[in-house]
């Protein structure tokens, strides 16, 4: 496969599944441990937030950079359980 089709097809990977775990995160906010109040209140000062509609931004927005950040490393660590095992069984079979 040539590298710009892989470029694509990760691209496309990471923003698919991206949305889709934001979109199951903020319809059950339950499933995924709230961040530290100390946080919170420190991302709300950064923000700016003075009204609950900029709350709300700030909401997807953090939803949004934390769910990229999570795709990104189950992606990563996938990506070297793959070669890990990849690289076990040619050894294997050169045997």
């Amino acid at each position: 496969m040539k590298s710009r089709t892989r470029f694509v097809l990760f691209g496309a990977w990471l923003v698919g599944a991206t949305s889709v775990l934001s979109i199951v995160w903020i319809r059950n906010p339950q499933i995924i441990p709230p961040p530290p109040d100390f946080f919170m209140y420190w991302l709300i000062d950064l923000y700016g937030s003075i009204n609950g509609e900029q709350l709300a931004d700030l909401e997807e927005l953090y939803v949004l950079v934390s769910s990229f950040c999570m795709v990104l490393l189950v992606t990563g660590f996938a990506w070297l359980a793959w070669r890990y095992i990849r690289q076990t069984l040619a050894a294997r079979s050169r045997r």
